[in-house]
């Protein structure tokens, strides 16, 4: 009986074993080679390769660099564009200017909507980027040097409505570093060493943010009015750091160690928080117009909490008509503000004005005022020459002002055809009631 059972036992488990498993999970060998699961870049943006110069572009397209390339003596441009919604990416490669001279990348005709970044281009007879012919375009992460040299040039030159973005222009000639059409964005870009040439040239109702000017014949020239420029540097140019046309705006920005006016403007132009310090020349200059209506020219300019410090010549030397406000004029080698006619000079600080390094001893005024202008509430202290000097101008209105310390014409020198409140010297303290427009010497 034990072998009957032991027997049918071991025929169990034989046709166990022998039966096809339910569980079968058939071949493991593939059938053939594995099929791609993602897409080539040519799929998802079919792409032209660049490989040899001079290369001419007539359609729209994805355009891109294989290696660093080179132009030849035989063909004055490199990269040529003819065709609108042109994307050229260099790949961080270079494009070099050969003993052809000419072009970096050249737009001959009108297009739009040219796209090049991402690269090098350098060392090219006339321009790094030759598109004038060109609008709404963009510019991004290039590094545009040392062209220009055989010519009429510049770093890069652009049309109309282009936004530039991280780009560097470094040692071009014979033109801006980078010039722009008008309604031109400019972000985060720096340009320097161009010589002959401004940093950055921009047209009507450009706009320059976080942008900085280093060591060019002028610094940041605004050439057409309704400009706005934030956040910007013009340091140790030739010229003069800011140089701007009428109608514009700046906000925040710093004119250092310029060898001539550290902002030149022209008439309607307002400016706030700027800094002016160790200029050769004037830390803010504005200029009359000469289309203004009758009766007589006008400046129109307003400057608000600005700073004017160790300015070769005045702190702030204003036009007609314009408001000086909230502002501070220190150790300028002139008087820290001169104003010309029908101005408003409001709440200003004052200092150190006046003391000459090098030249004849002219003595400046912490404030020289033309006619008919209003000087209200400010701060005249320590100046070489008078705090308030109208001694030789008429009609102004002189109310509110503090004053202590100034040097020849003392603490205001003020002629006959004035309008002043009363003078208090040496007020006395506990008791003292004075009338809120009176001017004040201690």
């Amino acid at each position: 009986m034990q072998r009957f059972v032991w027997f049918i036992a071991c025929c169990a488990v034989a046709l166990f074993l022998g039966a096809p498993s339910a569980f079968s999970q058939g071949a493991l060998t593939p059938p053939g080679a594995p099929a791609p699961m993602m897409k080539t870049l040519d799929q998802i943006e079919p792409r032209i390769p660049i490989t040899n110069l001079p290369w001419t572009i007539t359609a729209p397209g994805s355009y891109y660099l294989v290696t660093n390339l080179v132009g030849l003596a035989t063909a004055p441009d490199g990269i040529i564009v003819q065709a609108n919604d042109v994307t050229i990416d260099l790949r961080g490669f270079v494009l070099q200017g050969g003993a052809g001279g000419g072009n970096g990348i050249a737009v001959p005709a009108a297009v739009t909507n040219l796209h090049v970044y991402n690269g090098v281009i350098r060392d090219w007879a006339q321009s790094g980027i030759s598109a004038t012919n060109a609008n709404n375009g963009e510019m991004k992460d290039l590094r545009v040097s040392s062209n220009g040299g055989g010519g009429a040039g510049g770093g890069a030159n652009i049309g109309s409505g282009w936004t530039v973005a991280d780009c560097q222009f470094a040692n071009n000639s014979n033109g801006p570093g980078l010039f722009t059409g008008g309604q031109a964005t400019v972000k985060s870009c720096t340009s320097s060493g161009n010589n002959p040439g401004a940093g950055f040239a921009a047209g009507s109702g450009s706009v320059l943010i976080g942008c900085t000017a280093i060591t060019n014949t002028m610094g940041i020239v605004l050439y057409q009015g309704g400009a706005r420029v934030a956040d910007c540097t013009a340091e140790g140019n030739l010229g003069e750091g800011f140089q701007v046309c009428a109608s514009s705006s700046l906000s925040g920005c710093i004119a250092k160690s310029n060898m001539l006016n550290g902002f030149n403007l022209q008439w309607n132009v307002r400016v706030a928080n700027c800094v002016a310090e160790g200029n050769a020349a004037h830390g803010f200059l504005t200029v009359n117009s000469g289309v203004a209506p009758p009766p007589m020219p006008r400046s129109g300019c307003k400057l608000t909490g600005c700073t004017a410090t160790g300015n070769g010549a005045d702190g702030f030397n204003v036009g007609d008509a314009s408001t000086v406000e909230n502002c501070v004029a220190t150790a300028n080698q002139n008087d820290g503000i001169e104003i010309g006619s029908y101005c408003c000079v409001l709440a200003n600080q004052c200092d150190q004005n006046g003391f000459p390094l090098v030249g004849p001893p002219v003595l400046g005024a912490g404030i020289k005022a033309g006619n008919n202008n209003r000087l209200d509430g400010n701060s005249v202290t320590r100046n070489a020459a008078a705090g308030i000097d109208c001694l030789v101008t008429f009609a102004n209105l002189i109310v509110r002002n503090s004053a202590s310390g100034n040097g020849l014409g003392g603490d205001y020198n003020i002629g006959p055809g004035n309008n002043r409140a009363p003078i208090q010297v040496n007020p006395p303290g506990i008791g003292f009631v004075a009338n809120p427009w009176d001017n004040f010497s201690y």
